[in-house]
């Protein structure tokens, strides 16, 4: 799923925001299946609902009315078991004990205006800030605010630039980031994921704070690394396997794709498993010349673990590849542009 939430301001004005492009389903990078627009206080909405694997309906991904507004993006896990499919129950028992496993973004809006969001400490979601005299906007995606907002585009895209972020971007690509929550534009602000982040009286406030290393972990780490690792290992299959189970009818095949990297070779060790043993039918794509690092090193991994895997290299005609256009229609199609 990709929202854009909109906090309206006392000198707000409808014409400030670009109402017919965010309400359809190509505002979006990949096309939704539709776009929806809700109102509560003084937020408005738009969500864009996928229908990809795991079905965004309402009443499940959604909910509104008069009272509140819930959202879940993402899969979450409660206390080591499936979360309950009603969002407006799996909201209800939420409290501070609770333990999340997955990679999600929690909302609850109430009609005063308060709420909040809910995320891993680490997580691959994105969340973008921007704000100026008559609205704060958080959106899943840049695109959204560049074009959803009509006050952002008074100037041409050139004065919006952020040059630390171009620098960055450029000399320090593999390395820490001098500045982490810049993008590409000056205006507009990643939002981390472990900062804390909720509504109040119609205003969203983010509340820096550091990653905490619970002691239990920083003990384990010293005393046995192994160990530790192999724990986080058996929760990422149990969560893994539990949720793929679920999500069985709906999968045709699971395709991943399958570089040199650390983060694809564990994917492609937990998937392969848990697809042999529950007969979904899986394989690996890796795109390159046939000499890339990438491509030799992930014909040995999946030769390692005995799956499917092909290799893509894509010319210099891009002509030849229909799916390298913006907004693509089918999600096999956009993961194709990277």
């Amino acid at each position: 799923m990709h929202f854009i939430l909109i906090s309206k301001k006392d000198s707000f004005k409808d014409e400030q925001i670009n109402e017919y492009l965010l309400s359809s389903s190509d505002a979006p990078s990949l096309i939704s299946r539709e776009a929806i627009k809700f109102d509560i206080s003084n937020f408005v909405i738009y969500i864009y609902p996928y229908d990809h694997i795991d079905h965004e309906v309402y009443g499940y991904s959604y909910f509104a009315d008069e009272d509140r507004l819930l959202l879940v993006n993402g899969i979450v896990n409660v206390n080591n078991n499936l979360r309950n499919p009603d969002i407006c129950e799996f909201f209800d028992q939420l409290n501070d004990s609770t333990e999340l496993f997955g990679d999600y973004q929690l909302i609850s809006i109430d009609k005063k205006a308060n709420g909040f969001i809910r995320t891993p400490p680490l997580s691959v979601r994105q969340l973008f800030h921007y704000e100026d005299e008559s609205c704060v906007v958080i959106s899943t995606e840049i695109k959204l605010i560049v074009d959803g907002i009509q006050k952002f585009r008074e100037r041409p895209f050139v004065h919006h630039f952020d040059y630390d972020f171009i620098e960055d971007s450029v000399f320090r690509e593999w390395t820490p980031r001098d500045f982490p929550q810049k993008t590409i534009f000056k205006e507009i602000e990643r939002v981390v994921p472990y900062d804390t982040k909720y509504f109040k009286g119609g205003k969203f406030i983010i509340k820096k704070k550091d990653i905490q290393i619970p002691q239990w972990f920083e003990e384990m780490y010293k005393e046995s690394k192994v160990e530790l690792y192999n724990d986080y290992y058996k929760n990422l299959v149990n969560f893994a396997e539990s949720n793929l189970v679920r999500l069985k009818p709906n999968i045709e095949k699971i395709c991943l794709g399958l570089t040199g990297g650390f983060d694809s070779r564990l994917s492609a060790s937990i998937l392969s498993k848990i697809c042999k043993k529950h007969q979904i039918p899986f394989e690996c794509q890796t795109s390159g010349q046939n000499d890339h690092p990438d491509v030799i090193l992930s014909k040995k991994v999946a030769n390692i673990l005995d799956i499917e895997h092909t290799s893509i290299y894509a010319s210099d005609d891009l002509g030849s590849f229909p799916f390298m256009g913006p907004n693509t229609t089918a999600y096999c199609d956009y993961i194709l542009t990277f």
